[in-house]
């Protein structure tokens, strides 16, 4: 059996495990803002949890926030739990991204930010969304954020641009199913110094020191990821997620579709540990994205789909 993922765990990983120096959080927020052209980054425990604390710091309450109907449930359970209204705005299937037709007529006084999600790696028109959003401003007489949703989208570029760099700021998710992974853990990157600012000292103020035991857990998750995403035992491993608790109730604290919910540990900072394994990703990130683009093109090429698929 193969699986949909598989994280690129190496050597360089496995020593990030056993040698997580003091202040690797920092060194990772820096190197990771770097990397997306942006001169800050701010880590939290989950990327689900960077766009609650977003929505927090920036005193959003009572407001629409404009999501693509097609998306992870947990962005919409991170406006939600921030006390915000989702706006659902459908698809092109042109590139699975927000139809900006729609978008436009979607904005109201109530909009207070519009989350542009890039998925499966395809750029949305940032151009065309920055130039609606402006003019809705005007209009409404207020700001409204907008929030490049990277998680699927670690290297796309609109032109020669990076969307990551476009606006007021992009989120990013880490865990192991994303094209690179700090274990878990989310990022907020942007070139703002106040926005910035105010995003860490409001997480800095409520983020809550997770316990020692945390870190020995994380270790044992991705050294346990590493193996089980291996073509040869996948198959078991699904059959004990599937037809067993065992992965099940696991799997379940973290994500379930049907609950509006956090996990239990949502509030938690980054992990120095966690930081060290995204320095090591980081580090390979370029050579993850060359061969995604080549497995791509190998699939353009070599695919002929049925009568009446619309591709991408």
């Amino acid at each position: 059996m193969i699986p949909r993922f598989q994280p690129a765990i190496g050597a360089g990983e496995l020593r990030a495990l056993a040698a997580a120096p003091a202040g690797s959080v920092g060194t990772f927020e820096r190197a990771f803002g770097a990397h997306f052209g942006c001169a800050h980054g701010v880590s939290f425990s989950y990327g689900r949890t960077a766009l609650w604390a977003l929505l927090q710091a920036l005193g959003i309450e009572g407001a629409e926030v404009v999501v693509p109907a097609y998306t992870c449930s947990v962005v919409a359970h991170a406006v939600t739990l921030s006390r915000n209204a989702c706006r659902f705005v459908d698809i092109t299937l042109d590139d699975y991204n927000m139809n900006l037709d729609q978008t436009e007529r979607a904005l109201s006084s109530s909009t207070q930010m519009v989350i542009a999600t890039h998925l499966f790696g395809f750029p949305l028109d940032v151009d065309r969304l920055r130039a609606m959003v402006s003019a809705a401003e005007r209009r409404f007489g207020h700001k409204i954020w907008i929030v490049q949703d990277c998680a699927h989208a670690f290297g796309a570029r609109r032109g020669a641009r990076l969307v990551a760099a476009e606006a007021d700021i992009a989120l990013f998710g880490l865990n192991i199913s994303k094209t690179m992974t700090s274990i878990f853990g989310g990022m907020l990157t942007t070139n703002d110094a106040a926005l910035a600012s105010k995003v860490r000292v409001w997480r800095d103020a409520h983020a809550h020191l997770p316990p020692a035991r945390k870190a020995m857990a994380r270790r044992a998750y991705l050294i346990a990821a590493a193996a089980a995403f291996r073509n040869s035992v996948y198959g078991a491993v699904r059959w004990l997620q599937d037809d067993t608790p065992v992965l099940n109730r696991l799997t379940s604290a973290y994500h379930r579709d049907e609950e509006v919910r956090f996990p239990p540990d949502y509030e938690d900072a980054m992990l120095d540990v966690e930081a060290a394994v995204g320095l090591a990703q980081l580090a390979r990130l370029d050579d993850f994205e060359r061969r995604r683009f080549e497995h791509a093109r190998y699939y353009i090429g070599h695919l002929t789909p049925p009568p009446g698929w619309t591709l991408p």
